[in-house]
């Protein structure tokens, strides 16, 4: 089995295979496909801290009273 590994842009659902692999590739295929991950927006501390909380040895949560 030959294996090539390249990143190309998904367009309409169709991936095209570079030029360079055209002739090794012409029949049936495999396809696995990995989504690169989008950059964590910048300024979205409160997305961060929700899906990586800090977590500390002496945290006590605020009474009812403490905080109003």
């Amino acid at each position: 089995m030959l294996s090539v590994a390249f990143q190309t842009k998904v367009a309409d659902g169709v991936i095209k295979i570079p030029a360079e692999y055209r002739q090794d590739f012409q029949n049936r295929v495999t396809v696995i496909l990995l989504r690169d991950e989008p950059p964590a927006s910048e300024g979205d501390i409160i997305g961060e801290l929700l899906e990586h909380p800090v977590r500390t040895a002496a945290f006590r949560p605020m009474s009812r009273e403490e905080v109003y």
